[in-house]
């Protein structure tokens, strides 16, 4: 009988790898201010947005809030000038599989800690505004408050003079869990930022990824296409690669030899490049227990790539080295013939 508590320490362990799977592609994308101009920009009302220096612009650390974030959020902060002022601008992205009742405290406590921070670092004479902004994505969308007041017991907020005394704060909301791909393409954000959208709103549920490929398998091209956009293919391929998981992603390297092929090249590459990592970690835990261990895994490479090994190859491999070992591992998946792994 399989454990119940094992099942869920195992779905437990596989949302965390998606949490720290979507962390990295927020802040890979968005991390550019290109990015993150367009994000804000698309989450502000047009009369505030337009009083904004975006040109000024720059990434924070979030030294005051990562400590104490909650797993399944990113957070970015930025800093921007606004009629001369000194805005900061926090966006909180949030990869919950539903939306939080209280999320509006959560982020409350997040622009405090913030705050503190400040005060304790800078001993300012004033504090800046901060623009609070939610990225939502989910299988349900938003349901919480946006304001803090909503979470209040209603019938205390009749009462006049203690309404006073209650934090008004309100979070921007942009919510992207049932955003069409019409709605997403149309937004004024460079093409990796769109594509980041359209990944976190359907990478959770593979059939509709799939569903949707058809329609992003144009832009997935293009973007691998433009040799300045090398690290952000990289980056979207392995994402899509390592958040599908092995079955899927072959799968999805069918349907990108049709309708992507320069995608799928891409994917290929890094496919062969974790191949290449595993079996050169493989090898070098072997080197560890032992030279008849390593001379093993290499052989059991070669077999499977070339078919039974002649005799020759089998006696460069009885009196190879440890490091002439780890050179002909690295040489195996790109080796087009058994000849291209042992000639120097």
């Amino acid at each position: 009988m399989t454990d119940s508590n094992s099942l869920r320490d195992s779905g437990d362990k596989s949302e965390r790898v998606a949490f720290k799977l979507h962390d990295k592609l927020v802040h890979g994308v968005f991390s550019s201010t290109e990015n993150a101009a367009a994000l804000i920009r698309s989450a502000l009302e047009p009369e505030l947005a337009q009083r904004i220096d975006f040109d000024s612009l720059k990434p924070e650390p979030t030294k005051h809030t990562g400590p104490h974030l909650e797993e399944g959020h990113s957070d970015l902060l930025y800093s921007a000038q606004l009629e001369g002022h000194r805005v900061l601008i926090y966006v909180l992205v949030e990869h919950l599989s539903r939306c939080e009742r209280f999320a509006v405290v959560r982020v409350l406590l997040y622009l405090l800690l913030t705050y503190w921070g400040i005060i304790r670092d800078e001993d300012p004479e004033h504090l800046p505004p901060i623009i609070p902004i939610v990225l939502h994505h989910s299988e349900s969308g938003w349901t919480a408050a946006t304001r803090f007041q909503e979470v209040i017991e209603p019938g205390a907020l009749g009462i006049e003079p203690l309404l006073a005394l209650i934090p008004k704060f309100e979070i921007l909301l942009d919510d992207i869990s049932h955003a069409s791909d019409e709605e997403l393409r149309q937004r004024r954000l460079p093409l990796l930022g769109v594509l980041a959208l359209w990944l976190l709103r359907d990478s959770r549920n593979a059939e509709r990824f799939f569903a949707h490929l058809v329609v992003w398998a144009g832009p997935l091209d293009e973007l691998a296409k433009d040799r300045a956009q090398r690290a952000a293919i990289a980056l979207v391929m392995s994402y899509i690669t390592e958040v599908l998981g092995q079955h899927q992603a072959e799968q999805l390297r069918q349907h990108l030899a049709e309708l992507a092929p320069t995608a799928e090249k891409a994917m290929q590459s890094i496919a062969q490049s974790w191949e290449q990592k595993g079996l050169e970690k493989g090898l070098e835990k072997g080197l560890e227990k032992g030279r008849e261990e390593s001379r093993a895994l290499v052989r059991g490479q070669l077999t499977e790539k070339f078919g039974p090994l002649p005799q020759a190859a089998l006696d460069r491999l009885a009196t190879a080295t440890a490091e002439q070992l780890l050179e002909y591992a690295k040489r195996v998946l790109k080796a087009k013939r058994l000849e291209d792994v042992f000639d120097s």
